[in-house]
C-alpha cells in the first residue's frame, strides 16, 4: 500500500452551510446535556476517541487551541474555550446547519466538544451533538478526521 500526498481544495465550503452561534459554555453545558440523555428521535449524537495530531510532546492545550481555530475558521462554528484559554481542558463549539426545504429556511442546531486528557496526550475525546438530520453531524465529522489526519 502506497501513501500519497497532495493539496487540494474541497469543491464546496462549510461556511455556506453553517452558521456560527454564540452559546456560553453553560447554555452549551445545558444543550449538549438534553442532546445526550434525551431519546427525542430528532437528537443525533455521535462521540468517538481520535488519535491527535500533534505529537506527544506538544502540550494538550496548544492541541486544543488549533481544534478550536479549526472549527471557527473552516467549520463556521462559535468555539469556545472551557473554562478559560488559561486552563484549557476543552473546546465547545455551536452553529446551526442552514438549508431550504420547500421554500422555507430551517436551521438545525450543530454543536462539537473536543477533550484532550494530560494522563493520555495522544488520544482527543470527539463528540457532536445535533438535531433533524444525521448525515449533518456525520458529515461534519469526517471533515474533522479528514483536516487532522
Amino acid at each position: 500500500r502506497r501513501r500519497v500526498h497532495g493539496e487540494f481544495a474541497l469543491p464546496i465550503t462549510v461556511n455556506k452551510f453553517v452558521t456560527s452561534v454564540e452559546l456560553p459554555n453553560e447554555k452549551f453545558e445545558s444543550f449538549y446535556e438534553e442532546y445526550t440523555i434525551s431519546s427525542n428521535r430528532p437528537y443525533y449524537k455521535l462521540d468517538s476517541f481520535v488519535k491527535s495530531p500533534a505529537p506527544p510532546q506538544v502540550p494538550v492545550t496548544e492541541v486544543l487551541k488549533k481544534m478550536g481555530g479549526l472549527l471557527t475558521n473552516c467549520m463556521n462554528l462559535k468555539a469556545n474555550p472551557y473554562p478559560n484559554m488559561k486552563d484549557l481542558k476543552m473546546i465547545n463549539a455551536a452553529g446551526q446547519f442552514v438549508f431550504k426545504k420547500d421554500g422555507a429556511v430551517v436551521n438545525l442546531p450543530v454543536m462539537v466538544q473536543i477533550e484532550t486528557f494530560a494522563e493520555n496526550p495522544q488520544f482527543l475525546r470527539l463528540s457532536l451533538r445535533g438535531a433533524g438530520k444525521g448525515e449533518v453531524i456525520r458529515g461534519l465529522y469526517q471533515l474533522i478526521l479528514f483536516f487532522i489526519s
